[in-house]
């Protein structure tokens, strides 16, 4: 589970490492890992300038590339943060066209804040439950 950047690290192991992490909640996700908001300063510092092994490691090149038959994916964004919407749903349907079982929520009222949690964590663990098999 991870928030903001913290989501976009539980993106990165949930498609870089599907056999340890079957399960991704994220909240308000980025897109790709970064450092900062330009892309060239994450691909500088991370990846010495190397764009292709950068890209080669970005969970939407992975998920493009690989499937996730046994994985889950929950996402959430507030409905005012129009960025982390479009952030959500292009991991959402890149996700799903990749074989996780997928849910989302845009929660309404809510921005780029803590209080994306609150009704996203339980629609996120119910999924996860079912998933494996641990609800009623």
């Amino acid at each position: 589970m991870g928030v903001g950047l913290g989501a976009s690290g539980e993106v990165v192991l949930g498609t870089a490492h599907p056999e340890v992490y079957t399960g991704v909640l994220a909240f308000s996700s980025e897109i790709e890992p970064a450092l900062a908001k330009e892309r060239q300063k994450t691909v500088d510092a991370a990846f010495h300038g190397d764009t292709a092994a950068f890209d080669a490691q970005v969970p939407l090149t992975l998920l493009k590339e690989r499937q996730y038959p046994g994985s889950v994916a929950y996402f959430a964004a507030g409905a005012t943060d129009p960025e982390f919407v479009l952030n959500m749903r292009t991991l959402e349907a890149a996700s799903s066209g990749a074989g996780f079982t997928v849910g989302s929520d845009v929660v309404a009222h809510t921005g780029h804040s803590w209080d994306v949690l609150t009704p996203g964590m339980g629609n996120g663990l119910e999924l996860l439950a079912a998933h494996g098999g641990w609800a009623k």
